[in-house]
């Protein structure tokens, strides 16, 4: 009997977690045999990540699989960890016609957006921490100094996807 509640809770909780999901604007996630990612939007439109180790969450929860998206829904931020010490980002915006463009390259003009007083940012590991708007608040990583350096800064992401230092 009491395998029957368990199991009845885990559907309830299932249910519960999908809606969330979509309710908040954010993609589902799921891994592929190959060990790829896709990720499901709530339109329908998916998007696939390489083979890798999957998503990184933020430093206070590294193992979360939990894209970030602001409160509208339009700005959606993935790391995908493709191998240890790595991470890049993945940046989704919504346009006027409801559907999700990527911006390309975003570790590259992450790392050209950053503050002039940043010190160096590693381009092979840039991790998002937090959404809020339209800025992404971010982490860099230098594994190969002792003690390892974090630098965290925040950059804005316009409609274009043209990435800026925030102010």
């Amino acid at each position: 009997m009491n395998t029957y509640k368990y199991i009845g809770l885990t559907i309830i909780f299932a249910v519960i977690s999908a809606s969330r999901l979509h309710a908040a604007g954010e993609p589902a996630v799921s891994q592929g045999d190959d060990g790829s990612t896709t990720l499901t939007f709530p339109n329908g439109q998916t998007f696939s990540l390489p083979a890798g180790k999957g998503l990184l969450g933020p430093s206070s929860n590294p193992t979360s699989q939990t894209p970030f998206a602001n409160a509208d829904g339009s700005l959606i931020a993935v790391n995908e960890q493709p191998m240890t010490k790595t991470s890049f980002v993945h940046i989704y915006l919504k346009g006027p016609d409801g559907r999700f463009t990527e911006v390309k390259n975003a570790n590259q003009k992450i790392g050209k957006a950053a503050p002039a007083n940043a010190q160096k940012v590693e381009p092979d590991f840039i991790r998002v921490e937090r959404v809020s708007g339209k800025t992404l608040d971010l982490e860099t990583v230098d594994f190969g100094s002792k003690p390892t350096k974090r630098l965290l800064f925040k950059v804005t992401i316009a409609a274009d996807g043209a990435i800026t230092a925030a102010r």
